[in-house]
């Protein structure tokens, strides 16, 4: 896998290659029943952007061991190479473009080595030029993304300017949501009942004709300890009991809800204790 190229979704989460290293970048709303607006249309991707600077010469030559200091390696520029092979010395060419011109050679691995730099020289392992005038080298992250807006750049020489201390301008690839999710694919109802005595209480209204009841949370408060059960209507299958202390609260969220047996049926609570209870219940309605 090439750093940076690789874009794909896990769970809903955008994974993207970053110097080596998965990074999880913001969660955009792709789980199940949840879709962006135009669906999967509404999805944009973003590519990654590469991290640059720029070495601008004012045309008068270097000057015999000045130096430019790539991300920790230091590139020394030099009338005479102290030997063909003497790694990171930059040769002074005849004017201020052809050592400019040498020291792209040296950083990138072009040229002719040990006659424009020292040939023990590698390229350098993060950073490269991308390109070169008389005047200006812009130098770039080998890898694409915003690691590469921490590689540090410095000089010595007085007749080089740098656009900045590090590289600028690099930044992740994403992938993002275009406008905002269309939220469930149901239609949610809340209903909100109370009750003083031990009895049954409806909690929710008859579902669409041939459907069942679906509840997705339930919360219950009483001001007296009691079981509260939910049941369906008629055959009073129980679904749930929960134990309710007094002044206490107690929610229902189950990872599945809980689903009527039968169509066109509501769901009931049974309270047990002549207590002061409340019950809101959000709930749809699904075959």
């Amino acid at each position: 896998m090439i750093a940076g190229t690789t874009l794909s979704t896990l769970e809903g989460y955008t994974l993207s290659m970053d110097f080596g290293r998965v990074k999880v970048a913001e969660r955009p709303v792709l789980m199940a029943g949840i879709l962006p607006t135009g669906g999967l249309a509404g999805l944009a991707a973003t590519a990654p952007t590469t991290a640059s600077a720029t070495l601008t010469s004012s045309g008068t030559n270097v000057s015999n061991n000045d130096t430019v200091t790539l991300d920790g390696q230091t590139y020394t520029f030099k009338t005479t190479l102290t030997a063909s092979t003497t790694a990171f010395e930059v040769l002074i060419g005849a004017s201020a473009a052809a050592s400019l011109l040498n020291l792209s050679y040296a950083v990138g691995g072009g040229g002719t080595p040990g006659t424009n730099f020292g040939s023990d020289t590698p390229p350098h392992p993060r950073m490269a030029p991308a390109s070169v005038t008389s005047t200006v080298i812009t130098f770039q992250s080998r890898f694409p993304g915003a690691i590469g807006n921490t590689l540090k750049v410095a000089k010595s020489a007085a007749t080089l300017t740098l656009s900045g201390s590090v590289l600028s301008g690099g930044a992740d690839a994403m992938l993002s949501v275009a406008g905002k999710d269309n939220g469930p694919h149901w239609t949610p109802t809340r209903t909100y009942t109370t009750t003083t005595t031990a009895t049954t209480t409806d909690i929710t209204v008859a579902p669409a004709a041939g459907q069942k009841i679906y509840l997705d949370d339930c919360l219950i408060s009483a001001d007296a300890a009691q079981t509260v059960s939910i049941v369906e209507e008629t055959s009073g299958t129980v679904f749930a009991k929960v134990y309710i202390p007094a002044n206490g609260t107690v929610q229902i969220t189950l990872r599945d809800g809980i689903k009527a047996a039968v169509a066109d049926k509501k769901l009931r609570a049974i309270t047990t204790t002549t207590a002061a209870t409340s019950i809101t219940a959000c709930y749809h309605s699904e075959a």
